[in-house]
């Protein structure tokens, strides 16, 4: 397993391709599994790049040329250290779970606080920034009870609902992570300085942009897919028809996330959202009560699965594929159900088979061709 030498190394190359601005994360995860590591990735010339990233757009190729005649990555890696921020890559084993098994998982995040738990129940509370005094009650009391009963709350930190339940819970002694559209040094709006300060000391403010990132508009799409992958469940309190907190449905549906709504007057703009989805199928979230009764339900079936799972006791009963040479089988035998590092295979049949780190992630690739294993993202994969 990596050391935290090593650890700070991958960050900090994998940092240096974040700050170029331009590159999907699918082109980065490419050169990185071409290369091997992070940090031969970034030694690859151009030309190699492009071999690695077939698919690189012309945007992006004059993005890493500028970025080869930038600044290096000790020179970009020393805000993120100095700043006292935290750095976690789809690479590390702490990445959280749920977003990494969403189709397009940030290749890092950059945080302040304790990033949320993936053993605890988690809601995105999303909503309209000029909020009813019926939508400021209601988010203010889903926040509350949440809180109280130890269920994370995410959300956006923007103005109106999402502070309003972020404030509710974290002043009910619960936890909640504000997910930012620009760096997470930069407190955004200006006037929610004090959510703030409290995320970062009582559970988290993260990003996905580099340092100093300013909230352009079109980074806050791709912010709502975090809000609702780090959860399981979204609850719209107040929306108009067009808004994010229906683009954050949208990606929650798509992430296999449940979406709950709360109802609002039928002739009353601000519900016009709520009342849609409740239409197309979305839960009815009436009382707070009522709602965590029901996540709580859930939740417990998920953590009586997954502990059924870890102890052995897998709920289907999973067959060893056929056609497997010895090692293939050494290592789907360290495989579960749920994602496991390529760190944490390698460490469990480390005793058992002489292979490196690049030649483990070889013969899983080839697994996954042959349909004996899936890959998760590029070093996580299951049975």
């Amino acid at each position: 397993m990596y050391n935290d030498d090593d650890r700070n190394e991958e960050h900090k190359y994998i940092n240096w391709f974040v700050h170029t601005d331009k590159l999907r994360n699918e082109g980065i995860l490419r050169m990185i599994r071409h290369a091997g590591s992070p940090g031969d990735a970034y030694r690859m010339d151009i030309k190699e790049k492009k071999q690695a990233f077939p698919n690189m757009t012309p945007s992006e190729e004059k993005a890493l040329k500028e970025a080869a005649n930038g600044p290096d990555p000790d020179s970009l890696w020393e805000p993120v250290v100095s700043s006292g921020m935290k750095f976690v890559s789809v690479l590390d084993p702490d990445y959280p779970k749920r977003l990494l098994a969403i189709s397009s998982p940030p290749i890092c995040l950059y945080y302040y606080g304790k990033l949320p738990s993936d053993s605890a129940p988690a809601v995105a509370i999303v909503g309209a920034r000029a909020c009813s005094s019926y939508g400021k009650l209601v988010a203010s009391e889903f926040g509350r009870q949440l809180g109280e009963q130890k269920i994370q709350v995410i959300s956006g930190m923007a103005a109106g609902i999402d502070s309003i339940s972020q404030n509710a819970a974290v002043d009910a002694g619960g936890y909640s992570a504000g997910v930012l559209g620009c760096g997470c040094d930069i407190c955004y709006p200006k006037e929610n300085r004090r959510l703030y300060e409290k995320l970062k000391e009582t559970g988290a403010v993260i990003s996905e942009r580099y340092p100093s990132a300013q909230p352009l508009k079109q980074f806050f799409p791709a912010r709502n897919r975090i809000i609702s992958g780090l959860s399981q469940a979204v609850l719209v309190v107040e929306a108009r028809v067009r808004s994010g907190s229906l683009i954050t449905a949208d990606m929650a549906l798509e992430q296999g996330r449940d979406v709950y709504a709360v109802p609002g007057r039928v002739n009353e703009n601000l519900s016009a959202g709520c009342n849609r989805l409740i239409k197309q199928g979305a839960g009815m979230a009436i009382t707070p009560r009522e709602f965590v009764e029901d996540l709580l339900c859930e939740n417990y079936i998920e953590e009586d699965l997954s502990k059924e799972s870890h102890q052995g006791k897998s709920v289907l009963e999973i067959k060893r594929p056929r056609g497997l040479d010895e090692g293939e089988s050494i290592i789907w035998d360290a495989l579960t159900t749920d994602p496991r590092s390529v760190d944490q295979i390698y460490n469990d049949i480390s005793n058992r088979l002489v292979i490196s780190l690049p030649g483990l992630i070889q013969v899983l690739l080839r697994m996954c061709l042959k349909g004996a294993a899936k890959q998760i993202s590029a070093t996580y994969f299951t049975k």
